[in-house]
């Protein structure tokens, strides 16, 4: 219930601003909190599965950590892929081995739909990775480890304009 009470209030706080609440892993909590969306991991469960429990218009995503994955990538069930880790990274310690620059932008292409890059994502990279094609990146360390936070998001979000741009 904690869980849940935190997503409401996080949901609360970003509808003004136009962000997305996706919880991750939870389906209990992401269809109790309302949340806009839903993502899971290979060991979650079925991708078909999980659109099932959740309501029709959430968001669901995918998380793919190497060439294998490619196949449970289905375009009819899952919205969004989270492509990774493309650099290691000490924030999750059972994470695949690296995918590297190369590696994203070659699994990256086959998706079919829009990915986002994760781990090791920093300002000192995050515009190569993005022209690797991504749509966006998913960080925790980056902004959460940071000492100031908020400057370290400004950071994140100029680099992902440059990475558009290249």
């Amino acid at each position: 219930e904690s869980l849940t009470a935190l997503a409401r209030a996080l949901r609360e706080s970003l509808a003004p601003l136009g962000v997305p609440l996706i919880v991750n892993d939870r389906v209990a909590v992401a269809i109790a909190a309302e949340a806009e969306g839903l993502h899971i991991g290979q060991e979650d469960g079925s991708p078909a599965e999980a659109r099932a429990q959740i309501r029709a218009e959430m968001i669901l995503g995918l998380s793919v950590t190497g060439p294998a994955d490619v196949a449970t990538v289905d375009p009819a069930v899952v919205d969004y892929v989270g492509l990774g880790p493309v650099i290691a990274s000490a924030t999750k310690a059972d994470a695949a081995p690296p995918l590297g620059l190369d590696g994203t932008r070659a699994i990256g292409a086959t998706l079919g739909l829009p990915w986002v890059a994760i781990g090791g994502i920093g300002t000192g990279n995050a515009a190569a990775i993005m022209a690797t094609g991504a749509s966006g990146l998913a960080v925790v360390s980056a902004i959460a480890a940071a000492d100031d936070p908020r400057a370290a998001a400004a950071g994140l979000r100029a680099a992902i304009q440059e990475g558009r741009m290249a």
